[in-house]
C-alpha cells in the first residue's frame, strides 16, 4: 500500500496514468514543426480532452479539478480514499461512474447527471440510500458491501423510484419478485431479497472493467 499522503484529484493524476497512451496516439498524427513546448501543450490538450479517466488505486482523497475534464463519459475512481461524491456537475456527459472501495457515506450530487447509466458504489460506508439521489437515467447500480442493502425497504424503494433500472447489485431487475407494488408503502416486501455478500479482491479489481464492458454492450441505450 502506498505511504504517500492522499491528495485530491488533479491533472497530475491523469497525466501520470494516461500520458503514455496519449503520447502514443499523438505519435500517429502527422508531424508538425514546432518546439518541445508546443509538443507539451499538445499533450496537455489531449489529456484534457480524454473521455475516459482510469484513476483507480491512486490514493485520491477528493474529487476535484473536474471542470478541466468536461468531455469525460467514463470516470473510474475505485479503490481510493474518497469520502464524498462532489463536483461531478462539470461532467454533464458522464455515463459510467466507478467509486467502489472508497469511504463514501452518502449518495449525493449525481441526480443532475442525466446521461448517467452505470454507478458502482459497492464496498463503501453507506448506511442508507435515497433512490431519488440517482438520476432517472440510471440503468445499472451496484451497492453491495454497504449496510444500506440490509434495510427492509431497500429493494422495493429502488425498483419503484428508478424506472429505467435494469440491474441492481449484480442481478437483473426481473429476478426480484414483489407483489402489489402499486399499493404504496403498505405493499408486501420483496418475497426473497437477495443476500449481499462482500465482494472479494478479484471482484473489486475487475468490477469497473466488467461494468464498462457492459456499458459498451448497451451503447444504443447510452447514446439516447
Amino acid at each position: 500500500m502506498s505511504t504517500a499522503k492522499p491528495r485530491p484529484l488533479s491533472v497530475a493524476h491523469v497525466r501520470a496514468r494516461c500520458a503514455d497512451e496519449v503520447e502514443a496516439s499523438l505519435r500517429n498524427l502527422p508531424l508538425l514543426p514546432g518546439s518541445a513546448e508546443d509538443a507539451d501543450d499538445a499533450l496537455t490538450n489531449a489529456i484534457l480532452s480524454l473521455t475516459r479517466l482510469p484513476l483507480g488505486a491512486m490514493n485520491i482523497c477528493a474529487i476535484e479539478s473536474t471542470e478541466l475534464f468536461s468531455n469525460v463519459t467514463h470516470l473510474e475512481l475505485q479503490s481510493n480514499c474518497i469520502e464524498r461524491i462532489e463536483n461531478l456537475e462539470f461532467m454533464p456527459g458522464l455515463r459510467f461512474l466507478a467509486l467502489f472501495g472508497n469511504r463514501i457515506r452518502v449518495v449525493e450530487n449525481i441526480d443532475m447527471l442525466t446521461e448517467l447509466k452505470i454507478v458502482d458504489l459497492s464496498e463503501n460506508l453507506i448506511d442508507r440510500v435515497d433512490p431519488l439521489a440517482f438520476p432517472e437515467s440510471i440503468a445499472f447500480i451496484d451497492m453491495r458491501g454497504n449496510a444500506c442493502v440490509a434495510q427492509p425497504s431497500y429493494f422495493d424503494s429502488m425498483l419503484l423510484a428508478l424506472p429505467n433500472l435494469a440491474k441492481l447489485d449484480g442481478r437483473d431487475v426481473g429476478e426480484y419478485s414483489y407483489s402489489d407494488v402499486e399499493d404504496g408503502p403498505e405493499a408486501p416486501a420483496l418475497a426473497q431479497p437477495p443476500t449481499s455478500e462482500p465482494l472479494n479482491g478479484e471482484e473489486l479489481r475487475s468490477g469497473a472493467i466488467a461494468a464498462r464492458l457492459e456499458a459498451d454492450r448497451i451503447n444504443a441505450l447510452v447514446s439516447h
